[in-house]
């Protein structure tokens, strides 16, 4: 239904933002070990 495509749509926006924020917190702190693993951890859940 509409509802639920627009449900999806925004938890969907909700998870990039949240992934966007971490990614950014990790790279700021200079932890580039902390960073590679987000996202080598990112890829691997999101690789089917």
């Amino acid at each position: 239904t509409e509802m639920a495509v627009e449900k999806n749509h925004l938890i969907m926006n909700e998870l990039f933002e949240r992934a966007r924020d971490r990614y950014y917190h990790l790279a700021d702190q200079g932890n580039i070990e902390e960073v590679t693993r987000f996202v080598e951890n990112l890829e691997e859940a999101l690789t089917p």
